[in-house]
This record gives C-alpha cells, sequence and structure tokens, in this order.
C-alpha cells in the first residue's frame, strides 16, 4: 500500500523518465541504483534521498526544485481540506489515490483545486451577502425604502386604474404621485445595486491570502532581491547613525521630504491608523503614536522607508503566476515591503551567526537587536540563503477567538487554510501562561514530528481604559532540526512518549480518541489497499 501522506514525487519521476524516452533500467544505471528500488521510487512506495535528487534533476532535465515535492505537498494538503467541506459529505475520496491524482495529472489537481477555490469564494461572498441583509441596519433601511416605494406606486396605480369619475387634478396629483416614488425607487433600488456589487468585488479578496501563501512557499520565504535592496538602503542609512529611529526620521526628511510627527491618542482618530502609524502621502506626513512602543515605531518607519525608497523592486518581485489578481499583489507587496524592513533592520549574515550562536533563543536576540519578539520571529522564518540556512521555521499568530491573524507557512506543515487549528496546538494554551514561552513536541497522526514555541504579545493600550488585548505567536519547526534550538534542551526528542497527539484541524484529524475533538471528522477520506 502506498503511504499517501508521502510526497508524490514518484509519479512525476515516471512521467519525466518516459518522455525522455529512458526505461527504468537506463535511468537506474546512470543513477548508480538499482532498477527495483527505481521502480519502488516512481510507485511513490519509498522516499527519494536528498543525495539522489541533485542527480536526478540533472537527468531529467528539470529544476531541482521540481523534484523536492513542495508544491505537490501543498497541492495533496489543499485537496484534503477541500474534501473535508460538507458540500462533499458521504463521498467516499480515496485517499490513497489523491498523491497519484497531484503526482500523474497536476492539470487535474490544479483544475479541481481552482474549481474548490471558487466555490469557497462564492459561498463566503453569498453568506457575506446573507449577513449584510440580516445585520446591516442600512441596508435594512434600504429594503424597506424599496418595499415603501414599491407599496405607493401600486396603491397609487390602482386607484387611478379603478376609479373611472376622477376630475384631472386628481388624476394629475395621483401620477405626480406614481413619478416621484418611481424615482425614489429607482434611487434605492441604484443604492441596493451598488452595495451587492462592492459585496460581489470583495470575492477576490477571499483567494488573496491564498495566493500570497503559495507565493512565499515558492520561494521558501526567501527574497534575495530584497535583501540586496536593504543592504544598500542600510548603508545609506548608517551614515546618519545606523537603523535608530533617529536616523530613519532624518533619512525620511532628507530623501523623501516626509515630516515624522508624534501624536496624542486622545487628540486624533485612530481609525486610520495600523500598527501606531498613518502615513498621509498627500500631505507627506508620517503620524506616529506617541504611546506605541519604540520597536513599532522603528519598524513602521523602516517600512515606509523600503516602501518609498524601493517601490520598482517591490513590485516586480510581485510579477509571478502564484498573484493573478491585484489584490493578492497588493497584499504581496505590504507583505515585501515589511520582509524588507526586517531585513534592513536585521542584516542577514550578522543576524544569522548571532541565532546560531546563541540557538536562536528568542529573548536574547530581542534584547540584542532591540526588538519585538515577534519581529525577531519573523525574522528567523527568513533565513533561507543558500549556504546560511538558519533552522527553518513556520510561523502563525492567533487572537484569543482563535481567529488566524498572520501566518507564514512552511513546506510540508499541515497548516490549515479555512477553519481554525487543532486545539491543543500550544498557541492556544499560551493563552493561559501571558508572557511566557510554551515549547510543545507533537506528533501528527502521520507520524511527523514538530517543536513548537509560542508566546503572548500585548499591544500597548493607549490608556488605563482601553481594553487588555493580546495575541499568541507560535514558530514550528522539524524534530528534526529541534535541537538546533535552545528550546529542545530537556525535551525528549528520539523516544516520542511524551509527545502531545495533535492534527491539522478537527475535520481533517483521523484521531478518533481524541477528547477534545469540536466537530466530527470529515469521513469521506478512506484508505485503499490497491495493486500498483
Amino acid at each position: 500500500m502506498t503511504d499517501a501522506s508521502r510526497t508524490p514525487i514518484g509519479f512525476k519521476i515516471r512521467e519525466l523518465r518516459k518522455g525522455l524516452g529512458l526505461t527504468q533500467a537506463q535511468m537506474a544505471k546512470s543513477l548508480e541504483i538499482s532498477a527495483p528500488y527505481l521502480n519502488l521510487m516512481e510507485s511513490n512506495k519509498r522516499p527519494v534521498s536528498d543525495a539522489l535528487l541533485p542527480n536526478m534533476a540533472q537527468l531529467l532535465k528539470v529544476d531541482l526544485e521540481q523534484l523536492t515535492g513542495t508544491t505537490e505537498r501543498r497541492q495533496m494538503d489543499d485537496l484534503a481540506e477541500l474534501s473535508s467541506d460538507v458540500l462533499l459529505d458521504g463521498l467516499e475520496l480515496e485517499k490513497e489515490f489523491a498523491a497519484e491524482v497531484v503526482g500523474r495529472y497536476p492539470n487535474w489537481t490544479r483544475a479541481i483545486l481552482r474549481l474548490g477555490q471558487q466555490y469557497r469564494e462564492q459561498a463566503q461572498a453569498l453568506s457575506t451577502l446573507s449577513d449584510r441583509f440580516n445585520r446591516d441596519p442600512a441596508l435594512g433601511a434600504t429594503m424597506h425604502r424599496i418595499l415603501n416605494h414599491t407599496t405607493a406606486i401600486r396603491s397609487s396605480s390602482e386607484i387611478l386604474g379603478d376609479t373611472v369619475a376622477m376630475d384631472p387634478e386628481q388624476r394629475q396629483r395621483f401620477g405626480q404621485i406614481v413619478l416621484e416614488e418611481s424615482q425614489r425607487l429607482s434611487a434605492a433600488t441604484e443604492s441596493l445595486i451598488n452595495v451587492m456589487g462592492r459585496d460581489a468585488d470583495t470575492t477576490s479578496l477571499h483567494s488573496a491570502p491564498q495566493q500570497v501563501d503559495d507565493f512565499i512557499v515558492h520561494n521558501q520565504s526567501f527574497f534575495p532581491a530584497l535583501e540586496d535592496a536593504a543592504d544598500d538602503l542600510r548603508s545609506r542609512i548608517d551614515a546618519l547613525g545606523s537603523t535608530t529611529e533617529s536616523a530613519l526620521v532624518e533619512f525620511l526628511e532628507a530623501a523623501h521630504g516626509i515630516s515624522v510627527v508624534g501624536v496624542k491618542a486622545d487628540s486624533v482618530d485612530r481609525s486610520g491608523f495600523r500598527n501606531g502609524s498613518r502615513y498621509d502621502e498627500d500631505t507627506r506626513t508620517m503620524a506616529l503614536l506617541e504611546y506605541a512602543p519604540g520597536t513599532t515605531r522603528r519598524f513602521q518607519l523602516a517600512r515606509l522607508v523600503c516602501s518609498l525608497s524601493c517601490p520598482d523592486v517591490l513590485e516586480a518581485s510581485t510579477i509571478t503566476p502564484e498573484l493573478t489578481t491585484d489584490p493578492a499583489r497588493n497584499q504581496a507587496n505590504a507583505y515585501l515591503a515589511s520582509y524588507m524592513a526586517s531585513a534592513m533592520l536585521f542584516p542577514y549574515s550578522e543576524f544569522f551567526q548571532d541565532a546560531e550562536t546563541h540557538r536562536y533563543d528568542l529573548q536574547l536576540l530581542r534584547q540584542r537587536y532591540s526588538a519585538s519578539f515577534e519581529q525577531v520571529a519573523h525574522r528567523l522564518v527568513t533565513l533561507r540563503r543558500p549556504g546560511e540556512e538558519g533552522v527553518p521555521f513556520a510561523f502563525l499568530r492567533s487572537d484569543p477567538a482563535g481567529f488566524v491573524t498572520k501566518r507564514y507557512p512552511l513546506p510540508g506543515f499541515p497548516l490549515p487554510r479555512y477553519g481554525n487549528a487543532c486545539p491543543l496546538w500550544a498557541i492556544y494554551p499560551a493563552f493561559q501562561t501571558p508572557d511566557r514561552i510554551v515549547r510543545q513536541v507533537v506528533e501528527f497522526a502521520s507520524g511527523d514530528r514538530y517543536l513548537f514555541i509560542a508566546r503572548t504579545v500585548t499591544k500597548q493600550r493607549a490608556n488605563f481604559m482601553e481594553p487588555r488585548f493580546v495575541h499568541s505567536v507560535m514558530l514550528m519547526t522539524s524534530v528534526l532540526d529541534a535541537d538546533r534550538t535552545v528550546y529542545a534542551d530537556g525535551l525528549d526528542l528520539d523516544t516520542g512518549e511524551f509527545d502531545v497527539p495533535v492534527g491539522p484541524g478537527c475535520r481533517l484529524c483521523s484521531r478518533d480518541d481524541c477528547s477534545y475533538r469540536e466537530e466530527p471528522a470529515a469521513v469521506n477520506l478512506i484508505n485503499v489497499t490497491r495493486d500498483t
């Protein structure tokens, strides 16, 4: 039986080999392996070793990236999530065939996933419209006006039609009523159409985060052009006093004519502020809330420096097949501006060496770089430069309600795109111990094991009366890399005896005996044994 959880690059290798007219014996000889072993790999019954991948890619005349299986793993996860939709309840979708479909029929796979994405987008748009109709007072008032105008027109028309003996003045008056109510009905209907049209236009917004996820995974969370641009910017700003807040303020004024002002929270409308800052392009003013932490102000200034200094570099990086809509490109551009700001504040080689030396101790790193816990966690995710590769991390941020507010995926990590994650993940228990790091070794039903590192981060309050708001941030990495971090010390990474059994989310989890399950598992995925 094929391991359906294994990345299905074996099927791809078979198709590529046949396309070149090579027999298994010929290819096995070139790779210096046995033909039966190659047959097992092509049937997806044995993994392809890292040592074989470079020679295999060269022999098959494809890029190494095409054989790593990152895309296929992502597509398999997406198919699993799609199969868990209630629309497909009752269907027995053989899990065994998912890997083969992805590996042998990539175009059909993309077609299925695209249809699934469109279905979800349309369902989301319909749900949004339904919520608007049920809960939006303005929309309800518009509907009420439409009904009133329609009733008035109907009543006046009936009087005009049924009353034979009516003097000209009365007939003219009722005719005028019909005309005026018709004009009001037209205006109310146009207003409704505009509202519905705006909601319909938001359909593409729902798919934008998914496209940005794919964009990040495709680039392995590393963008060399932005690293180089950040280095050039840093060298220009260093002459003003390194990348301190005052130096960034001075650079914005000298290079771009931007005035930076501090404002009190109770003196401005904070609805236009994001992360303690607001940039007004018309007045070329950057306003910073005075109560915002210094680490936040500095990062937002660096982000603005990058956006204004390197717009061409940022835009060029978003011209990619993964980003097909303007909302997706806009979100990707915003992500890249933050990426570049991080690269400027945390120089790659220096930060990498410090991370390795201190074994990824986030507390030490944040002190060394005068940064927040979340900023350091972001930068650790991006340490993927060839020859200077850090521990591969995924990143997740959640609010207390369980809503995922930020995520940077890791190839192969089963992070759901839709719905909530597993309630046992450390990101949720971290809320019970604010400001303390929670570490956890977990095992998924597939046997994959990860180290989770989570901690709460508190949003700065403007005053005593403002509610305290907390997020939880989590980094995730395979146990194979965990011992490179200080957070593995004292944990059992070998036997797995004390691992926490988890899943990607209740509907996708196959652990029937879990007492923490919040909703039924999707039972339409079944395993079957088949001859290959």
